[in-house]
């Protein structure tokens, strides 16, 4: 299963709500991941 579309996609496929099917086996420099996490909270001043 594949989210969201890339740079190269209609408006339409590039939302995160799109999803996509690809092989295991394909090979497609088009398809990646993101990594997200929570920023530490600034320092008090």
């Amino acid at each position: 299963m594949l989210r969201g579309g890339s740079w190269g996609n209609n408006p339409a496929n590039a939302r995160c709500a799109y999803r996509n099917d690809n092989h295991p086996t394909n090979d497609n420099d088009n398809n990646g991941f993101r990594l997200a996490t929570h920023a530490p909270p600034p320092p008090e001043v």
